[in-house]
């Protein structure tokens, strides 16, 4: 059994339970300066080397324990021994974190508050994710990764919202704390060891949610992927905590945000070539507080071509679909990974299916037909938001058999009468080009498909005419 014992914030007084199990080992590991300051004999010490050599050595001990700063548990050298061994082989003696010790220095409640570590590590992405989803994050730092380092990586996100609290070498006689703005922490020095902690003061003004409105969110002329094929598109990634999302073509960032909505860690990169879309996705970023989103100014060719080692899992084309892209994007997509393309073009559907089937990959086509309802006149309105089709136009000789149809269909359905009152409140409206009329049975099967097309300028929009019969109206 080797004994894996936390020190808290004073090694130098562990405790007597501490004292007891730290006397009686024949082996006592853990860091060089830790062992130093407990006063091991020499001949009694393993300091920490590589974990397999570190593991391999506390194999061989007849009387082993393990000491630890702060918790073994909680970014410790616990986690690391559990790696080489039984969890029933190790006894854990837990002791106050640094964390917890922050916390209750700045008079903090800690149930909700998410820790991570940025020691010997050069991936943000987990303090960005943390920001992301909870309203107090604390930071484990180190050389390189200290409080200004962490103000600063923030302020080039566009962090807002948020302020610092810095403990310096916590629990030694030169402890000093500090509560602070994100811009005055990344102009000052600070002595080492310190915590950090991030406080949400502020809730961004559009919350994070599914299901985004446009008019929300910052877009060019309505650029930006449609609200059912955002919903469709990310129930098809199957995005999981602590994966890497590349949205390329991202326009305003819409799939990107929601996304973040979903994954509670991992890493979410939106590339964008066009300047003002780029800002745009940096804007509603800000706006929603997503800030495990980076935003990417960049060409998609460019991008895959220098984009980090670190391959994505999940890659969402909304935009730039060509055969180069897939082929790039077939390569860089992780083992096991998922890639979900939007196309609005039979010719991207085109270039998407033959780019898939040469490799032989599986795949499956969706087509995604949309309508909402709005009211108008007292009838219910359908407003179609995703074209399946596009029709040519028709001549104007089409009118009398799309209005006979239509008479007939009303008729069967005990309107009579209703159809001009219809037509009339449909006049006035903005031009249209394209109205075909459906009638479906009590069943919702389609019983009559009365496909009449025509030009006509003076009607308006989409409509449901009481039960079964429905209108609809789309330009081209």
């Amino acid at each position: 059994m080797i004994h894996v014992v936390g020190l808290g914030l004073n090694a130098k007084h562990p405790g007597p339970e501490a004292e007891r199990i730290i006397r009686k080992a024949a082996l006592v590991g853990g860091g060089r300066r830790l062992l130093e300051r407990l006063d091991i004999p020499v001949e009694r010490r393993l300091p920490f080397t590589t974990a397999a050599d570190f593991a391999a050595r506390l194999k061989t001990a007849a009387r082993a324990c393990v000491v630890a700063d702060g918790d073994p548990l909680l970014f410790g050298i616990g986690t690391t021994l559990l790696r080489y061994f039984p969890a029933a082989e190790l006894t854990f003696h837990p002791n106050v974190s640094a964390m917890q010790a922050a916390c209750a220095r700045f008079g903090l409640p800690w149930h909700d508050c998410r820790a991570v570590s940025l020691h010997g590590r050069d991936d943000p992405a987990p303090l960005f994710a943390a920001l992301t989803h909870v309203n107090l994050v604390a930071a484990y730092t180190g050389p390189g990764s200290g409080p200004g380092e962490i103000a600063r990586l923030a302020l080039h996100r566009g962090v807002t919202g948020w302020r610092m609290h810095v403990a310096e070498v916590l629990g030694q006689p030169a402890e000093r704390l500090a509560t602070l703005s994100l811009d005055e922490a990344a102009g000052r020095t600070w002595q080492e060891p310190n915590m950090v902690l991030l406080e949400r003061m502020a809730s961004p003004s559009l919350p994070l949610c599914l299901g985004l409105q446009g008019t929300g969110l910052a877009h060019q002329d309505g650029l930006m992927t449609k609200l059912p094929v955002r919903a469709t598109a990310l129930s098809l990634l199957r995005l999981e905590p602590g994966g890497v999302l590349w949205d390329l073509g991202a326009g305003s960032g819409a799939v990107s945000l929601e996304a973040a909505r979903l994954m509670t860690s991992g890493r979410i990169v939106s590339v964008e070539r066009k300047p003002e879309r780029f800002e745009d996705i940096r804007l509603n970023i800000v706006r929603t507080g997503a800030w495990m989103v980076e935003a990417v100014l960049d060409t998609v060719e460019n991008f895959l071509d220098g984009a980090s080692d670190q391959n994505p899992d999940r890659i969402f084309l909304g935009g730039g679909v060509t055969s180069d892209v897939l082929e790039r994007c077939r390569e860089r997509l992780a083992p096991g990974g998922r890639l979900v393309a939007t196309a609005v073009l039979l010719s991207t559907l085109d270039i998407l299916r033959h780019g898939l089937e040469r490799p032989g990959w599986d795949f499956a086509i969706h087509q995604l037909m949309h309508q909402v309802s709005v009211p108008l006149g007292g009838i219910c309105v359908w407003c179609r938001t995703i074209r399946s089709f596009w029709w040519k136009r028709a001549s104007r000789r089409r009118e009398l058999s799309l209005v006979a149809a239509f008479t007939r269909v009303a008729e069967r359905n005990g309107m009579k009468g209703r159809q001009s009152h219809v037509f009339s409140t449909l006049k006035g409206g903005p031009a249209i080009d394209v109205i075909c009329i459906v009638h479906v049975d009590d069943l919702g099967s389609p019983e009559n498909h009365a496909d009449e097309i025509l030009h006509e300028p003076e009607l308006a929009r989409v409509v449901l005419i009481g039960h079964g019969l429905a209108i609809d109206i789309h330009r081209v």
